[in-house]
This record gives C-alpha cells, structure tokens and sequence, in this order.
C-alpha cells in the first residue's frame, strides 16, 4: 500500500525582519512511500499484520518560515 510521509517545518530566526513577522520561504510538501505487509488470516479474518518492507518513493519537501526577531 502507499501512505503519505508527513512533512517537517524547520523556522528561522531572521533579525532584518521585524519582530513577530512570519514569512513562508518554502511551502511543505508530502512525500509518498510504498509500504509491503504480510498479512496472516485463518477462517477468512485477518489475525495478524506485519511491515515487511517500506521505500521512500518521493522524499517530503521541508517547510521553512523565517520568523522576524527585529525591532516592529
């Protein structure tokens, strides 16, 4: 199955911006990764679930806002 790998949101402190000012420099994106599981089943239902393996298939994109820290 292929599941979404959640972004990370990095903030800089940028001193020439004034103070409280957020700017996004970058936008987030999601990633994209391939999960394989070894399901076991008697009389039809499932009894146990296993991750066998996991790929990364599109690398999450960091989001990066620049957080002002200068004089308003």
């Amino acid at each position: 199955k292929k599941e979404s790998v959640p972004f990370k949101t990095e903030r800089r402190f940028v001193p020439h911006l004034p103070g409280g000012v957020l700017v996004t420099k970058q936008k987030g994106k999601e990633g994209l990764k391939e999960v394989v599981l070894e399901i076991t089943a008697e009389n039809r239902l499932e009894v146990q679930r296993k991750v066998v393996k996991e790929q990364i298939l599109k690398e999450p994109v960091t989001e990066v806002i620049l957080v002002g820290g200068g004089l308003r």
